[in-house]
């Protein structure tokens, strides 16, 4: 299916990530419980997609870019042993690139009052950057999720339920994920309710957490941290 989105509208930069953005919450974490400085290095290469039939001797240049406190749109604000992963500029750019920065802030992420329905009102294109933030901003999960169902076709009422959301967003642009050095390696994971017949969306959404929990405990496990005890 052709991309909907717009060059210089929806995105500004291309990139391709090579690593999930867990894996970097999750070092993080390691980082902070284990009281290490945390530092950012730019590599300059080229990586070979063929098959190679002779030496090859590669040169790169590194360049230390220092403490780290920027990466993958993602802000680092350090105060003694605690670490906020936040995405503040992410968003206040996002306000500004759609001309919303002046919008009323709101104390809730959709409007109760109104039922969003499918090609309802005049076609327009919903803000994908919702989903980017739901890496840091967790507690608009659902609201994006349900927004997404829209995706498709989406149409005028859609984008005023995403302009609710951007004004709740607005409320505190700084909130992110809080990390602090505990010793505790225990993990915790939710997921909507689950059904009683076999491939029900329950049971669907437990599925996907047992495999993400185990794909955690292996990295966890590669990176010699204490296994962790899912709650």
């Amino acid at each position: 299916k052709e991309c909907i989105q717009k060059a210089g509208i929806d995105y500004t930069k291309t990139f391709s990530s090579i690593i999930k953005l867990t894996i970097v919450r999750t070092l993080l974490g390691i980082a902070v419980k284990k009281e290490w400085s945390i530092f950012q290095l730019d590599v300059n290469n080229g990586f070979l997609h063929d098959e190679l039939r002779e030496e090859v001797y590669i040169k790169f240049k590194i360049k230390d870019l220092g403490k780290l406190h920027y990466i993958l749109g993602m802000e680092m604000l350090y105060k003694e042993d605690e670490l906020i992963i936040s995405q503040r500029k992410f968003f206040l750019d996002m306000l500004k690139t759609y001309g919303v920065a002046n919008l009323r802030n709101c104390t809730s992420p959709l409007d109760p009052t109104i039922k969003l329905h499918a090609k309802e009102g005049t076609p327009l294109q919903l803000i994908g950057k919702l989903n980017f933030l739901t890496n840091t901003k967790i507690n608009i999960s659902y609201s994006v999720q349900h927004l997404i169902q829209y995706m498709h076709e989406p149409r005028e009422p859609h984008l005023q339920a995403v302009f609710h959301l951007l004004r709740y967003l607005k409320t505190n642009p700084t909130l992110g994920i809080f990390m602090f050095n505990d010793q505790s390696y225990n993990v915790k994971a939710y997921c909507d309710s689950i059904g009683l017949h076999a491939l029900t969306p329950g049971d669907q959404a437990l599925r996907k957490v047992v495999g993400e929990l185990v794909w955690l405990s292996v990295l966890l496990e590669e990176l010699t941290v204490p296994p962790p005890t899912p709650t």
